[in-house]
């Protein structure tokens, strides 16, 4: 009878909140009327009128699937469906469903399709019916479109210049205008003439460059990849296109005159994070000592590397002793044999967490960024290798119902 009882209790409750309603509304409010707006008294497990209006079918039901979801997700967790952010989603999903995959597209998430399904390029016509786009009828407007926008500038960092393709298709519909259009357009195209002639004298009075933007000292650059490739043209890339795309960009990169359209080379490149500019460099103390701190997995190391014989302690026992397997040895001593420097410095160091393979990555961590505080050009070598940056790589968890992340029980059929 107990248990019945909280049962007894909630609907008890539920039917006065009922009864509380129905009273509020048959009865007369002295209050000023404050109706909401058609689209406040909308459930809250539907989207609003104008998400809908100029969205495809599959999209629309995309929408309302997701206002279903963000709902539903709220109820679960006990919140108010209006009041429900975007972060409490995240944290709700992290809470439910945990992951330790360190891919983020990997894990469980809950957007508005308008940022997950690229956006779809819609086609222009002109008054007689045909397609604005060139490539329309290929199926790929967006890749053929930029293959010959690749084209068009790199007939710029030549020093000539090719109309875009808005006026090819201006000069392919000439043919239908008036008379008046035509010699007006015949004005036109003088001035053009005119503007690119003394273009063209500005180009070759500029001096030639030596210095492409393909490979910047300032700060490394590397391609889009191939997703956020295709958001930008609006349309999914096959491997290959975006191979290709990628070949004809780096071309366009490496040209001499590249400064010339660095604008449109940067549209599709992104910075690399470079840890020398983003990160505290350690200094040497009054003992000439440099101290770091490095991570790898659940392991977490402290070091003070100096200047000595090359002396190797770990948690007070020597390397040899500590590490019995010759590859974590070598993952220590990494940092040294890559400048040519094995022998010439001392280690202390002290490691907690982990196994082997963790406290020996911890270390060979901990050591590259000590060695950024001595005198040398330590950085470039040990960053072109990736010692400077940390592994993001963990143990995937177990999975419930498995035997380990990925492995399955034994299936057997009785």
């Amino acid at each position: 009878m107990h248990i019945q009882a909280p049962n007894l209790l909630l609907l008890s409750r539920m039917r006065n909140v009922r009864l509380s309603s129905s009273v509020a509304k048959t009865q007369p409010s002295s209050a000023p009327d404050t109706t909401p707006s058609p689209s406040a008294q909308l459930p809250l497990d539907q989207p609003p009128p104008e998400e809908l209006e100029n969205a495809e079918p599959w999209m629309a039901e995309e929408i309302r699937a997701y206002y279903a979801g963000r709902a539903r997700l709220a109820k679960m967790m006990g919140r108010d469906p209006a009041t429900f952010t975007d972060k409490d989603v995240t944290e709700s999903l992290r809470y439910l469903l945990p992951s330790a995959l360190s891919a983020k597209d990997a894990r469980p998430f809950l957007k508005h399709p308008s940022l997950i399904f690229p956006k779809r390029a819609e086609s222009a016509f002109s008054s007689d019916g045909r397609p604005l786009e060139s490539a329309f009828y290929s199926g790929s407007t967006g890749y053929q479109n930029l293959v010959y926008e690749i084209f068009r500038h790199q007939s710029m960092a030549d020093g000539t210049d090719v109309p875009p393709p808005q006026a090819l298709h201006a000069e392919s519909t000439a043919a239908d205008a008036p008379p008046e259009a035509l010699k007006l357009d015949g004005e036109e195209a003088g001035k053009q003439e005119e503007e690119a002639g003394g273009r063209e004298a500005d180009v070759a009075a500029e001096p030639p460059s030596d210095e492409g933007v393909g490979l910047s000292n300032v700060r490394p650059l590397v391609w889009v990849k191939k997703d956020i490739l295709s958001n930008l043209l609006h349309e999914e890339l096959s491997e290959a296109h975006y191979e290709d795309l990628i070949k004809r960009l780096v071309k366009l990169a490496e040209h001499p005159q590249s400064s010339r359209v660095k604008d449109f080379l940067d549209q599709y490149r992104r910075p690399v994070f470079v840890y020398r500019t983003h990160a505290k460099i350690p200094q040497l103390n009054a003992a000439e000592e440099a101290l770091a701190l490095g991570r790898r997995k659940t392991s977490t190391a402290r070091v003070i590397v100096k200047k000595g014989q090359g002396t190797v302690v770990v948690n007070g026992v020597p390397l040899s002793e500590y590490f019995p397997r010759t590859e974590d040895r070598h993952q220590v001593l990494y940092p040294f044999m890559r400048l040519d420097l094995l022998g010439a410095y001392d280690v202390t160091a002290k490691v907690w967490g982990g196994g082997t393979t963790g406290q020996a990555g911890a270390i060979r961590l901990a050591i590259s960024k000590a060695m950024l505080a001595f005198p040398g050009d330590h950085g470039d070598k040990l960053e072109a290798d990736g010692l400077l940056v940390r592994d993001p790589r963990m143990v995937e968890r177990k999975k419930p119902g498995q035997k380990k992340a990925r492995k399955k029980f034994t299936w057997v059929k009785r």
